[in-house]
């Protein structure tokens, strides 16, 4: 049987006294049955925005949010989509200003009432993502980090420093700085 919200029911019952025939409609409650949470890996130091949705339920229900386990109700707008074959899609987007001092943020949606909740993290990226640094500065960052790549683009050198190896684009020679 598909869901759908309302439903057409016919009772009849016969006995040696004659028949008797009864039609009503009423109406089925079911809840979702999961969510749909779309949180992006990575954003930008400003803003972050996010959505999420039920699958078909009825009645519509309430999303709430917790940001790094603590509930936000504001900035949140919901919506609802009724669909032509029953039930009703709950819908929820939450805008959460960035602060300097987060580096991630571990976004989860419940409907309210349920046991039923979906989580995901972002990471947050310092802008800009390319920092030009002079050579001697190349040095210092590299032996502080193993993460991203800098480019010096006067030299036309560029490092990549997750792996630890140099390349002189103007030679094509490879140079591995992890022995020495």
């Amino acid at each position: 049987m598909a869901r759908q919200g309302l439903v057409n029911i016919k009772c009849r019952a016969t006995n040696s006294l004659g028949s008797v025939a009864q039609e009503f409609t009423t109406v089925i409650e079911y809840e979702p049955s999961q969510l749909i949470l779309n949180v992006p890996k990575t954003v930008n130091r400003e803003e972050l925005s996010v959505d999420c949705s039920t699958d078909a339920a009825n009645p519509a229900k309430h999303l709430t949010w917790r940001i790094n386990g603590e509930e936000i109700t504001e900035g949140v707008e919901a919506s609802e989509i009724i669909l032509e074959t029953g039930g009703i899609i709950s819908h929820s987007v939450i805008n959460v200003n960035l602060t300097a001092d987060v580096d991630q943020l571990r976004v989860t949606c419940c409907v309210d009432g349920m046991d039923l909740c979906s989580s995901k993290t972002a990471t947050i990226l310092e802008t800009p993502y390319l920092i030009q640094l002079e050579p001697e500065e190349q040095d210092i960052i590299k032996s502080e980090t193993n993460a991203g790549a800098a480019i010096d683009e006067s030299e036309g050198d560029a490092i990549d420093e997750s792996e630890g190896d140099a390349i002189d684009e103007s030679e094509g020679d490879a140079i591995d700085e992890s022995e020495g």
